[in-house]
């Protein structure tokens, strides 16, 4: 069945964002404004630029998010429109989600999973402006079986502006902060984080009070929409695993790989598709999948929360792969990898006990630069034969 005899019907049935008007819609648009410019303020109160170049200078991190958003998550969700033989409608929906690049969302959800936030905001910048020229190729390569050749899906641009805006300044106003008012940076980004959660997960509720016959749908779409999370988090974190970044950073680009842009996607289907029983069916995914991605990225989050906090202190995989990445980065490797050179510089200070650390979980610095400058300067007193120890308020080296 194409596009053009399913837009031909005559049931004049509002879709789920249509009967969303009034004051529960203007509350709804409100919220979520304002929870994604809190979000990133927070977000860029935990930020430098110095924080921001480094992930510039080895990018490997976009690269993965460019891969698993733009190749691997729409051929997955074209895959599973198939697999599950799911009407024209929904199988668009599907394919027009899987393309799109990763939200705002994924930021808070890194930073409550102890993610890398920096990789997270450059990976979501990132992602959005490739969206601009991913976004039309992908949709068309794999909607064309489900389309009419004199269909058209519009992308929205003035939208993809908009989400970077939301990214971009919100951002630069908490490092801002961060850097004229320093003391009030961690503080704020707590505030912040948590008022974004709940900000989150009242819009989740709000829509389904709205339109709860959204939400009747057959097993095949809610089992479709529930598994595209984790498989773009499980896709991104393998890839991470097989470069040697450290647990963090796989994370972090699990999170961001397995977070689309919902919003983006709804109104991609608004703008291509007039009012009728066609655009409330390719509601549904995307309305289905925003929740379902909320509640999954928030358990891992908590169970991350969990670890860490009955741990207290960083697992020694995680420090030892962090200072491997530190290494890499001292001594000239690309991408956070080590080299057999870099392997050979480890075990030298292991032996000498430069990596044996203890790193309090709470203190949200990046262990790893800490241990970079304690080996400089314990380079620089090599010679020194006072035998004095040099203690650090969140690393301690046993020399």
């Amino acid at each position: 069945m194409d596009l053009v005899n399913m837009t031909n019907g005559t049931n004049s049935t509002t879709s789920p964002e249509e009967e969303l008007t009034g004051v529960l819609g203007t509350v709804d648009l409100v919220l979520t404004t304002v929870t994604l410019v809190v979000i990133m303020i927070g977000m860029g109160c935990t930020q430098t630029l110095n924080d921001l170049g480094k992930v510039l200078k080895r990018p490997f991190g976009i690269i993965i998010g460019f891969v698993v958003q733009f190749f691997l998550m729409p051929l997955v969700g074209f895959g599973l429109a198939h697999a599950f033989n799911l009407p024209d409608a929904l199988a668009i929906s599907v394919v027009i989600v899987t393309c799109c690049p990763g939200g705002s969302m994924s930021n808070i959800f890194a930073y409550w999973a102890r993610g890398d936030i920096s990789l997270s905001i450059c990976m979501t910048t990132c992602s959005t402006i490739l969206a601009i020229g991913m976004m039309p190729l992908c949709i068309f390569m794999y909607s064309s079986g489900w389309t009419d050749e004199d269909s058209k899906i519009e992308i929205p641009y003035v939208s993809v502006a908009t989400s970077l805006a939301t990214i971009l300044a919100p951002t630069a106003v908490g490092m801002l902060i961060k850097w004229k008012f320093s003391k009030i940076s961690e503080p704020l980004t707590k505030v912040c984080s948590i008022f974004g959660l709940i900000g989150i997960f009242t819009g989740i509720g709000l829509r389904a009070y709205a339109n709860p016959e959204v939400y009747i749908s057959t097993w095949e779409t809610w089992v479709v929409a529930a598994i595209l999370p984790p498989i773009g988090f499980t896709l991104a974190f393998l890839i991470a695993t097989s470069i040697h970044f450290n647990y963090s950073k796989r994370r972090t680009a699990g999170i961001e790989c397995g977070c689309q842009n919902v919003s983006l996607a709804l109104t991609i289907i608004n703008l291509s598709f007039p009012p009728g029983p066609l655009r409330a069916d390719m509601q549904i995914i995307p309305s289905i999948y925003g929740p379902l991605m909320g509640v999954e990225a928030g358990l891992f989050a908590l169970c991350c929360q969990f670890y860490f906090r009955v741990c207290q202190t960083k697992s020694k995989a995680d420090e030892l792969d962090q200072t491997k990445e530190d290494i890499a980065a001292l001594y000239g490797s690309n991408f956070g990898t080590t080299t057999d050179n870099d392997e050979k510089k480890l075990k030298e200070l292991e032996m000498t006990g430069y990596t044996n650390t203890e790193v309090d979980v709470s203190d949200e610095k990046n262990s790893g630069d800490v241990v970079i400058d304690n080996i400089e300067e314990n380079e620089r007193k090599e010679d020194d034969t006072t035998g004095n120890e040099t203690n650090s308020s969140e690393v301690t080296l046993q020399i």
